[in-house]
């Protein structure tokens, strides 16, 4: 799933195991994953819902901190999910869903999504190595853009160097602009 310059969202790879409806090439709005949700992946680069009928657990005594305010849970591994999430992942028939964000120069630019049709409880050291993973191909993406900003930073060096020699050098004939 990769995002464009506004957030819209497109399934550009797809892998089933039982040939289930395809996602394939679809787009999605930006409100699809809104902007709350894709922040919290800059703090947490996976998220994990093992069962989407999971019944929610207060927090006891209470949901406030020592000095009155909520506590933060935004970064731990089962948060849970807004009801319309909940009611999403229902009608598309997900009953389990995995997410890692894939982060190009640090900057969020995709997601590898796992879904599941039944509740599908994954060891941590799995999801652990399903995260390196991704991280490990962010590297590489960032890495490329790299290489691709030094190869044309090379090549208009190379055009100016054609250029300034082309101008000290009138009379010679040859390749110039």
């Amino acid at each position: 799933y990769i995002f464009d310059a506004d957030w819209n969202g497109e399934v550009v790879a797809e892998s089933s195991i039982d040939n289930s409806k395809t996602y394939l090439g679809l787009h999605f709005p930006a409100s699809d994953i809104p902007k709350q949700a894709r922040d919290l992946y800059y703090q947490k680069p996976a998220r994990y819902i093992p069962n989407v009928d999971y019944q929610p657990q207060k927090i006891i005594p209470d949901d406030l901190d020592k000095e009155g305010h909520p506590i933060d849970l935004s970064i731990i591994n089962s948060r849970s999910i807004s009801p319309i999430h909940q009611n999403y992942m229902k009608n598309m028939g997900i009953s389990g869903s995995t997410s890692f964000a894939v982060f190009k120069n640090n900057t969020l630019c995709g997601l590898v999504i796992c879904h599941s049709k039944t509740s599908n409880y994954i060891e941590p050291h799995i999801r652990a190595l399903a995260h390196d993973l991704v991280v490990l191909y962010s590297a590489l993406l960032s890495a490329s853009d790299l290489k691709a900003a030094e190869a044309a930073e090379n090549s208009k060096q190379e055009c100016m160097t054609k250029l300034a020699h082309a101008i000290r050098n009138p009379d010679e004939k040859g390749e110039v602009i």
